[in-house]
């Protein structure tokens, strides 16, 4: 179904995917749940930014204002294509 187990928490990767591409300078984003000890899956996003210089830690912080915390991806990760 798509769904990503993170803690307690279901996500659904297609509502990252659209609060991450709103943001300005970002092409595509790929968002699925990648195994985790801590959390079972940990939600990761795969980005393609316009920016090359925008850190993961800056999209963090501008998802903020559109996401529930446990939304924010755990892991961001800048790619030149996205994984399949």
């Amino acid at each position: 179904d798509g769904m990503i187990n993170t803690g307690s928490y279901h996500v659904y990767p297609a509502e990252i995917e659209a609060a991450i591409t709103s943001l300005p300078g970002i092409t595509e984003a790929k968002v699925r749940g990648e195994d985790d000890p801590k959390w079972g899956q940990a939600v990761t996003a795969y980005v393609i930014a316009d920016d090359l210089n925008r850190t993961s830690n800056e999209l963090k912080t501008e998802l903020r204002n559109k996401l529930a915390s446990y939304k924010i991806p755990k892991k961001i990760k800048f790619v030149s294509s996205l994984p399949t």
